[in-house]
């Protein structure tokens, strides 16, 4: 059984950086829906499937500029 529960991850980056960062995701089609909750701070929140969440966190570890995981929490 696949499990496909959704993990939702926020995620800080420069506010230049934003469209950046949904670019380089849109990029890897359907990986992720990106959300900017303070666009003022650099808040971005990512949804994905439980299936897809350390592909995800890899693009998000190589991710070019600095980015910071905020958290991470599974949504049942």
């Amino acid at each position: 059984m696949i499990d496909e529960r959704e993990i939702s991850i926020l995620v800080q980056v420069a506010t230049k950086d934003i469209d950046l960062l949904n670019k380089i995701i849109e990029g890897h089609e359907g990986i992720a829906l990106v959300t900017t909750e303070d666009a003022g701070q650099g808040y971005v929140r990512l949804h994905t499937a439980c299936s897809t969440k350390n592909y995800l966190l890899k693009i998000l570890e190589a991710f070019p500029r600095d980015i910071k995981i905020i958290e991470k929490h599974s949504i049942e």
